[in-house]
């Protein structure tokens, strides 16, 4: 039974990931962000991926915090930034050192990361670009804690991703030219 709610739960951050991919708005992304990795931690735990829950739980108190920073604060945001920065990757990387269990945790480390960089961007262009990557060092994770429904989220984002970077990040690019 819990194996099959965490594949519901996959599917439902499946359908979050496409979608935010094709967001404009950061603001938009970000809270996006916090409704699929907050999703994505009660499946990992469900699932056995300790390691993989706690980066996600992080992940989302991160993009909380990121949504916070560029609602409210509007002084010196590229400094606060960078700090927030320097915490959470302290922060993931303390998570990791102390969960490490084997060689999949890695996957999980990397996606955190990159993670990282990519919530704090302010375009969403940089932010889809980072999301590419990001996807394929998930997609390992996945498959080695058995989270066979973000298998097809990590396809599926790639594919929107890279959709949402050709008409929303190329098609600019192009029409400047």
């Amino acid at each position: 039974m819990n194996f099959i709610i965490a594949q519901i739960l996959g599917i439902v951050v499946t359908i979050i990931c496409i979608i935010m991919t094709h967001f404009k708005k950061m603001s938009h992304v970000l809270v996006s962000e916090f409704a699929a990795n907050a999703l994505t931690a009660v499946q990992y735990f469900i699932l056995g991926g300790i390691s993989g829950s706690y980066m996600c739980i992080v992940a989302s108190v991160h993009t909380f915090v990121m949504t916070a920073l560029n609602k409210y604060c509007k002084n010196n945001i590229r400094i606060k930034r960078n700090i927030i920065f320097g915490i959470f990757i302290s922060i993931y990387l303390l998570i990791a050192v102390l969960l490490y269990s084997g060689i999949r945790d890695i996957f999980s480390i990397i996606s955190s990361v990159l993670f990282s960089f990519m919530v704090v961007q302010s375009k969403s262009s940089k932010y889809r670009a980072l999301n590419l990557i990001k996807t394929f060092s998930l997609l390992f994770y996945d498959l080695y804690t058995h989270a066979f429904t973000n298998i097809f989220t990590r396809l599926f984002t790639a594919i929107s991703c890279s959709m949402a970077i050709c008409r929303l990040d190329l098609n600019v690019k192009l029409k400047k030219v």
